[in-house]
């Protein structure tokens, strides 16, 4: 019979081969389009840059609600879960609507 510990270990290593798997898929799938569509350019560095800052106002807001709601939660104002979790979705999709701003304002400057 398997015990706890060996099942854990061999979830843990299935876990790390699906990962590895689809990484290299997804390296695979890429590189297909990419030889598929030569005519497209991904040297675009401008819509580069914009992607990127984008997706780090997302992770900034994603980190300021989780320092606020660990704060609330130290100093013993949070009871529940559920509130912890409510805190970094709000500050998430705060930071996705200042995200989309920022591209919509970037877009009609261009």
């Amino acid at each position: 019979m398997i015990g706890f510990t060996e099942l854990y270990f061999i979830v843990g290593v299935l876990i790390l081969i699906l990962v590895f798997v689809a990484l290299l898929m997804s390296i695979y799938f890429f590189y297909k389009y990419k030889m598929a569509n030569p005519s497209k350019s991904f040297d675009n560095s401008e819509e580069v840059k914009n992607i990127w800052v984008r997706r780090a106002i997302v992770v900034l807001g994603l980190a300021i609600g989780i320092i606020i709601a660990e704060i609330l939660s130290n100093l013993g104002l949070m009871n529940s879960s559920a509130i912890y979790l409510s805190i970094i979705l709000l500050c998430l999709g705060a930071s996705m609507l200042v995200a989309n701003k920022v591209d919509k304002k970037n877009s009609t400057e261009e």
